[in-house]
């Protein structure tokens, strides 16, 4: 039913065309004889070649697009055929789709992969910067009314950081990541 279907819509507008043309004709005749009657055969005729020009015009102007639509379509089957195009069969589509669906799943194995490696380089990096402010504190003589507490702040500068990008920990003194080159703040 679908093979050949550029043959079938050139072949379709042509029969389309003939059957408007004729009613057009057909039209202009009743035209003709309405104007000019049997008195005036001269604006008679001349309203039928008016008329039956315009239904024909109009008729190709019509179906003019399904031809061209056909025709395209039977180029693109000639080729496809000249390069030794095959569709694809039923066998074919479930191979595609199974080679589809392992590809996907690699795919997502892989992200998951990546995703947990991300996920432990970030847990080590936190896990170091607790034990470093853990250790610091431990060292640092517990503050009395002579000693002032030590700013938080500076204690953050001396330790080192992690990229919020990328995870990659950097020295304390580094304004940008060495990883990605996101800034510190």
């Amino acid at each position: 039913m679908f093979k050949n279907a550029g043959a079938k819509l050139m072949s379709l507008s042509k029969v389309i065309f003939g059957i408007l043309a004729a009613l057009g004709i057909l039209t202009s005749v009743g035209v003709g004889f309405g104007v000019g009657g049997e008195t005036n055969f001269i604006f008679g005729f001349l309203a039928f070649v008016i008329g039956a020009a315009i239904a024909v015009l109009g008729a190709w102007l019509s179906t003019i697009m399904l031809y061209a639509f056909g025709e395209m379509c039977e180029n693109i089957r000639n080729m496809r055929e000249g390069m030794g195009y095959t569709a694809p069969q039923e066998a074919d589509l479930s191979q595609m789709a199974s080679q589809f669906s392992s590809t996907m799943s690699s795919a997502a194995n892989h992200i998951g992969n990546a995703a947990n490696q991300f996920g432990n380089t970030v847990g080590n990096a936190a896990s170091q910067v607790s034990s470093r402010f853990a250790a610091q504190k431990q060292q640092q003589p517990m503050p009395n009314a002579q000693q002032p507490m030590p700013d938080v702040q500076q204690s953050m500068a001396n330790a080192q950081w992690i990229c919020p990008n990328c995870g990659k920990p950097n020295a304390p003194g580094n304004a940008f990541c060495t990883g990605c080159g996101c800034t510190r703040n």
